[in-house]
């Protein structure tokens, strides 16, 4: 069997995930077809979906495969309640996680070496229990590492108002050397959500949450305004992945301004030394990292200087999600959308959002099948071999597990196999015959692409 990087990465990522989260792969267009590839490896018998629906995990043939490949996954001793807390965690790092992923985001599974390369993402789980326990009394959601800065992110919601902000502040200093033996990565906050509005209502809720002043468990809406670093919001969703997928690139904003300007734009502004640059003498802002902290000091500024507009640039979704009902008021804003034009422009014409695991085959699987059970399947279904022309293929029904033959014509040529495209009802493609000109075929070999299975 061949099998290309996205099949392995998916089942590694569910593997150590343990309880991978369904509705991010399903709602994020960049991901689509790894659902599909979901869909398939369930077939296999590999992954199996929760009977809620809300979270995919391996099956024990999958455990048993990643042994064999000497990745060292272990199955949880028993199932999450649907309603408890470690379950609602455990979807929220990772709804986080395929999110970056979505953003062509490398997840790094267990050691926090990898955060030495970028774009990677490592999700805080990793460090916890054993010996070596890194994250003690600690809710972060994970680390990041791209577009040369550091990240720790959160995940806020209702369930999560806050966080132990000196503690896990102190992970991320810490973590420094990881990031840059020299110590110079920028280091900022990301804090992470349904949507934009929701991390926003949260941050501007004044009522304190129960736990707020306890044992160094402080409110984001507390912690927001004081924070010593650089804050972003992203929204779990088409556009946060978008988000994502535009800070992971180099000097992001100077290529933005460039590209959306031209010879228009100036790279500084003495005035206002935390904008943008500015336009025909207008301060800049590419809010597209919706760090909304510096938004509004460079509105407050330049409003207290008299300038006549400023131009803030962001992403659709940023600006009906949130900016436009969010802008100062009384300040001068000109909103501008960034474009697919623009973000071609910038960074390439073939630059989207998209998970990072290239599509070739990464190596040889092996696999078995009972001999007696082939043979029983063979004798049962013999009328079914037919002339040249036909090719009968194993399927394997997804209830029972039990093989079953299945015939499809194939174009007439000597000694060459064609691929059978299974249709939209889950059938998937197990060894099959090739009966054709030069004699009957048992072929025990699978090489699997995305949205499709190819012989």
């Amino acid at each position: 069997m061949l099998y290309d990087r996205r099949d392995f990465g998916l089942l590694r990522l569910a593997g150590t995930h343990q309880w991978l989260p369904l509705a991010p792969l399903r709602a994020l267009s960049s991901l689509k077809h790894l659902y599909r590839e979901a869909e398939l490896l369930s077939t296999l018998g590999l992954l199996s979906f929760s009977r809620s629906n809300q979270y995919l995990m391996p099956s024990p043939e999958g455990y048993q495969f990643l042994a064999s490949m000497e990745i060292d996954c272990h199955a949880p001793t028993k199932r999450p309640y649907a309603q408890s807390s470690a379950l609602r965690r455990r979807l929220e790092v990772g709804t986080v996680l395929l999110t970056c992923l979505g953003a062509g985001i490398e997840p790094a599974y267990d050691k926090v070496d990898r955060l030495k390369r970028q774009p990677v993402f490592l999700p805080a789980f990793a460090l916890r229990g054993g010996d070596g326990n890194l994250m003690n009394a600690a809710s972060c959601v994970g680390f990041g590492h791209w577009g040369n800065h550091a990240y720790l992110l959160q995940y806020v919601s209702r369930q999560n108002p806050g966080f132990f902000m000196n503690n896990e502040l102190s992970h991320l200093y810490n973590l420094a050397s990881v990031f840059s033996e020299r110590l110079d990565t920028p280091q900022a906050l990301l804090l992470a959500g349904e949507s934009y509005r929701s991390i926003y209502e949260m941050l501007s809720n004044q009522t304190p949450s129960g736990r707020n002043g306890k044992k160094g468990f402080t409110d984001y809406s507390q912690a927001y305004p004081r924070l010593g670093i650089p804050v972003s919001l992203v929204s779990c969703d088409d556009t946060g992945a978008m988000q994502l997928a535009i800070m992971r690139q180099m000097d992001y904003r100077t290529r933005i301004a460039q590209a959306a300007f031209g010879a228009r734009w100036k790279p500084e502004d003495d005035r206002l030394p935390e904008a943008d640059g500015h336009v025909d003498g207008n301060p800049l802002v590419i809010a597209v990292d919706m760090d909304l902290r510096r938004l509004e000091r460079v509105c407050r500024d330049a409003c207290q200087q008299g300038r006549r507009e400023i131009l803030v640039a962001a992403l659709e979704g940023q600006m009906s999600g949130l900016l436009l009902d969010q802008f100062p008021r009384r300040a001068p804003v000109r909103a501008l959308r960034i474009n697919t034009q623009v973000l071609a422009a910038a960074f390439g014409e073939n630059f989207s959002a998209g998970d990072p695991w290239p599509d070739e085959p990464q190596g040889k699987v092996e696999v078995l099948y009972p001999a007696g059970a082939v043979l029983l399947v063979l004798l049962r279904n013999a009328h079914q071999l037919r002339p040249p022309g036909d090719q009968i293929y194993f399927q394997r029904d997804r209830r029972s597990g039990g093989l079953h033959l299945g015939r499809q014509p194939i174009p007439q040529s000597a000694g060459r196999l064609y691929p059978h495209r299974p249709g939209r009802h889950g059938s998937r493609l197990y060894p099959f015959l090739s009966h054709h000109q030069k004699g009957l075929h048992l072929v025990f070999r699978l090489q699997v692409y995305p949205g499709q299975t190819r012989l």
